[in-house]
């Protein structure tokens, strides 16, 4: 064994991704179709993807994976072509085996992964410090931040301090942040997204108002595919039933028409989950008063909140992440959900200043002309 590895030959069970085979009876180890897939996660972790999505993405693409197991093969140079094994003495040796992917895609990502402060450390005690680590963009590059460490020892107390930071991917970009003045300037974009309080009723009336606006359309269309999927579900039954009980059909009636419902039916089907996809609310006016209650407190809900919370409420309330301009030391984000992005166009708030007025509010005031009403005195 020790023979073949210094040949560059591997001599054991292959890893993930790769399956051992035969061509004209010598022996090949090539990539298989989950390799295929697992090249994939080394280029997102390239890009700065979180492993947390990879795996959902791996999972979703019928790869199971769990954290442990992809920084596993993230660190493997067996995936770039490289042999290290316990029998080479700590030598190295390049494989004969084909490349899952190149040296320079393996650096990149593993260069990643160990600079990321997480490595080799549990995940809550690595990020509870960083929340805002991939989802806060560099305004000058578009690169996501990553975060990393520095320590001190005091002189006196010959303690250790451990200070956090925010900083750019890209090389000679030098956007560092300390963690805590970062988190200071979001708490401060997230306090412009909350409503005043003397907008509150105006703006549960108008949201109100909008959602039953949006889903009248989708509870119409509904209706009507319900009734079709009744019918096309009806004509299945008829032609399984005049061939496999009347016989007054042949097999190739039978498959032609087969296949048309069956394709009707799916088409139905795809039209209603999409309907069914809008949301619904029993009891709407309470709902949008927690919404709009969460909104008074962002910040303050941000800032107690632990990592998992934090990184929720940063998705949902800026879905595409923000970017971070050192120049000015502020964040601004090209997309915000739209609820807030009514909340901060109403309390007139930095979303307002974009060119034009918010359609949302333009949305709202049309169909107050259209209806006749008048939002409640406050």
């Amino acid at each position: 064994m020790k023979h073949k590895f210094q040949q560059g030959i591997w001599a054991t069970k292959v890893p993930q991704g790769y399956d051992i085979i035969k061509i004209n009876g010598e022996r090949k180890i090539v990539v298989n179709e989950v390799g295929k897939k697992l090249r994939k996660a080394f280029i997102w972790k390239g890009e700065g993807m979180k492993n947390e999505e990879i795996i959902d993405r791996l999972r979703a693409m019928g790869v199971p994976m769990y954290k442990q197991q992809l920084t596993k093969i993230f660190i493997r140079p067996f995936y770039c072509g490289i042999i290290n094994h316990g029998l080479l003495d700590g030598k190295v040796v390049e494989s004969t085996h084909e490349k899952l992917i190149s040296q320079e895609i393996f650096l990149k990502a593993n260069g990643i992964h160990q600079a990321n402060p997480n490595y080799g450390v549990p995940h809550k005690t690595e990020n509870e410090y960083l929340p805002l680590k991939v989802f806060v963009k560099c305004d000058q590059c578009g690169h996501p931040f990553t975060g990393y460490i520095r320590t001190k020892i005091t002189k006196k107390e010959k303690k250790e301090l451990i200070f956090y930071y925010y900083k750019c991917r890209t090389n000679g970009c030098k956007c560092n942040r300390n963690n805590k003045e970062l988190h200071q300037l979001f708490q401060e974009f997230l306090s412009s997204y909350s409503i005043k309080q003397e907008l509150i009723t105006s703006l549960q009336y108008e949201l109100e108002h909008l959602f039953y606006e949006l889903n009248k359309d989708n509870a119409e269309q509904e209706v009507l595919l319900k009734g079709q999927l009744t019918e096309v579900k009806k004509k299945l039954s008829t032609i399984m039933e005049k061939y496999h009980v009347l016989e007054t059909i042949t097999q190739d009636v039978l498959d032609s028409f087969y296949q048309k419902y069956t394709k009707e039916k799916n088409a139905i089907e795809k039209g209603l989950e999409a309907c069914s996809g809008t949301m619904r609310i029993s009891n709407l006016p309470d709902f949008l008063e927690n919404a709009i209650s969460l909104s008074r407190k962002l910040n303050t809900v941000w800032t107690s909140g632990d990592i998992q919370l934090k990184e929720d409420l940063q998705k949902l309330i800026f879905p595409e992440g923000v970017y971070y301009d050192r120049k000015t030391q502020s964040f601004r984000t090209e997309k915000v959900n739209f609820i807030f992005e009514l909340i901060a166009s109403s309390s007139g708030t930095p979303s307002e200043k974009k060119k034009g007025t918010s359609y949302l509010i333009d949305y709202l005031s049309l169909s107050a002309e259209r209806e006749g009403f008048e939002p409640p005195d406050l």
